[in-house]
């Protein structure tokens, strides 16, 4: 690949310069440095060193994990096999073990009955780390098992109680006790390589797309992407700023994966 190539697509990850129009909620003095990283980086990358932009990126995400400009940047440079003489580029510490906590809280949730709990839980984790596959799993878990509308304001403990006094009357005409929740297995689908790939090419397809303007078939190629891998977190941070940017209207046209 040649540099200016490279510097296209670099130049192409800018989302945050386009359309971020909602900081997320960071300490003030931290977002400056977040973007300060990301110039650094590219400006390492202008100088043919994409190896030296990857530590910098890294620290970019350590301060403002929601920071897409960074995460598409260190995302193309593992693409690319640019930096291939560093350690991986998915940045690690602080972050990544808060939302392996959050994943534990919520699968303890989910076995408690605590649905809406779990669902709390799990989008603390996903706005951590947005590729944690565990969560992503939970997440739809705690969505099928309930809802608002179908939750009672009560504690769990105390809803399984009422269940069991119900179990040990017998069933009523027309109703049976339902089964106290269990362990709970999060199952993770794997996404093969292919998957992977074509994923990563809707992804840079509606990226160029984005900047173009044409945000409706950006939004298109990005829900393909999820759709052949829902952890591709890239595509992610593109729909949500597109949600943040245009509404949720703009984004029903399509489901949501």
């Amino acid at each position: 690949m040649t540099r200016a190539r490279l510097l296209r697509l670099v130049a192409a990850a800018g989302l945050c310069a386009a359309c971020g129009k909602k900081a997320p909620p960071q300490a003030v003095s931290e977002l400056p440095e977040a973007k300060g990283l990301w110039s650094l980086g590219v400006e390492e990358v202008n100088a043919g060193r994409p190896e030296e932009a990857v530590p910098l990126w890294r620290r970019c995400l350590e301060r403002d994990p929601a920071n897409a400009d960074c995460r598409a940047g260190l995302k193309l440079i593992e693409a690319k096999g640019l930096g291939s003489n560093m350690p991986g580029t998915r940045y690690t510490g602080a972050v990544l073990a808060g939302g392996d906590a959050d994943a534990q809280a919520g699968v303890k949730q989910i076995e408690a009955g605590d649905y809406a709990g779990a669902r709390e839980s799990f989008a603390r984790c996903l706005g951590q780390d947005p590729g944690n596959r565990q969560c992503l799993a939970g997440a739809k878990l705690a969505a099928t098992q309930g809802s608002p509308s179908s939750e009672r304001a009560v504690p769990p403990s105390a809803e399984r109680a009422a269940m069991a006094g119900r179990s040990r009357a017998g069933p009523t005409a027309g109703t049976m006790a339902p089964a106290a929740p269990g362990p709970v297995q999060l199952t993770v689908p794997a996404v093969s390589e292919s998957s992977k790939r074509s994923a990563y090419g809707h992804w840079a397809a509606g990226l160029m797309l984005f900047q173009k303007g044409d945000y409706a078939k950006a939004r298109d190629e990005w829900y393909l992407c999820l759709s052949l891998d829902e952890a591709n977190d890239d595509c992610r941070a593109g729909l949500a700023r597109l949600e943040q940017t245009y509404g949720a209207e703009f984004m029903d046209t399509r489901r949501k994966p």
